[in-house]
Formats: structure tokens, sequence, C-alpha cells
């Protein structure tokens, strides 16, 4: 931003970028750009892998195109209504010409962009979205927390995982789930998971469960 708004330093307004950074949802933002890019530059692709990190910076992340959809078009209908001013004034005046309007064609290929993104993530035949959970009462109840928005949003959940299970029986219920939506627990390690050698014999000594997830 600095570099394309170089002419504003005779203003003395670049320091202003040093604050927008920190400004709210400026990190989701830049991941979603950042997702946009990858996964458009990226075709063919077998698979996209997003890790993603706890509920904060997640649900900001889905919830983002379906929130920017609703400021857009409000944008797009108040610029609309501009236009038609605009436009009874040229007719009025004769002499003035009527010109296209550039900000309402950005707006309306923002509106297109961001709605085939949130088309995406609501797509179960594209997207497989698995949630990881501790097996902790907190843990849990963000969890549901979670589904209770995503299913808001018309994104389903295609497995719950509850990590370092550690209890007997079924894994902890969550209420409203389709049928489509596995859930299952790993168990916790007593040995340290790190590097590629505890990892595979973790994979296979417990191999049983994450047989339903094979067909993903």
């Amino acid at each position: 931003m600095q570099r394309s708004y170089r002419y504003l330093t005779t203003f003395n307004l670049e320091h202003h970028f040093d604050v927008i950074r920190h400004s709210p949802a400026i990190e989701e933002y830049a991941l979603l750009l950042a997702f946009q890019h990858y996964f458009r530059e990226n075709q063919p692709y077998d698979a996209i892998i997003l890790d993603m990190p706890p509920t904060a910076l997640t649900l900001k992340f889905f919830n983002l195109p379906w929130l920017s959809l609703i400021w857009l078009n409000e944008l797009k209908d108040l610029r609309q209504h501009i236009n038609e001013k605009k436009e009874a004034i040229a007719r009025i005046k004769k002499d003035k010409k009527y010109l296209p309007d550039k900000i309402q064609d950005n707006l309306s290929n923002q509106v297109d962009s961001y709605q085939n993104i949130q088309n995406l993530f609501a797509d179960p035949e594209q997207v497989c979205l698995m949630l990881v959970s501790n097996s902790d009462d907190l843990s849990i109840s963000e969890t549901k927390r979670i589904l209770n928005r995503l299913r808001e949003l018309k994104i389903q959940v295609a497995s719950i995982l509850i990590n370092k299970w550690t209890g007997s029986g079924i894994p902890p219920q969550f209420p409203g789930i389709n049928r489509a939506t596995t859930c299952q627990t790993i168990p916790l390690s007593q040995n340290r998971l790190i590097g590629k050698e505890p990892l595979q014999r973790f994979l296979e000594e417990n191999m049983y469960v994450f047989d339903s997830f094979m067909p993903l």
C-alpha cells in the first residue's frame, strides 16, 4: 500500500498505513485475499488444505464473505441512487455527457467475487470442513458455538474430531448436526508426537480411529 500510494507523502499521511495494519479484520481480509490468490493460481489442483487456528480467526474468515456482501450490496444501492441523480442532471444539462460509473462496476465485481467464495464455502462437494476440539468441557462448548455459527452461514461440517480423548463410550453429543457429519475421538498419546516416526507409529496403532475418514 505504501508503494501504491507513495504520493500521499506530500500530505504527510503515509504514517496512517502503520495504523491500518492493526485495524479490526485486516488480518482476516488478508487471509481471505491469500486464499483467493492460491485458489485461483493453483488450478487444477488435487486439494488445498487450510490448517486453521482456533475460533477467533477461523470464524471471522468464514464470516467475511457473508458480511462483505451485506456492505457491498448496500453500497451498490447507494451508488445506484447517486448515478440516477447524476443521469437526471446530465439529461437536464444537454451539453453534459453522462459517463459509465467505474465505481459501480468495481462494486459489482467485488460482489461477484465474494458471492463465489461464499458459494464455495457452502458447497460440500468442494469443501470438506473438519473441526478439531480438545475433550475438555470448555473446548466442547466452543465447538458447539462454532457449529451454530457455521449453520447460520449454511456451511456444512464433514467431521468433528475430539482430540486427546481419555474417556470411554460415545463421544460428546452435538445437537443439530446433520447425518452427513461424523464425530470421532482421537486417543490421548502417552508420547509426544513430534517428528515423522512417532506420528507414523501413532497412526498405525490407531488406524481404526481414522477408517471412517479414508474416503475423504
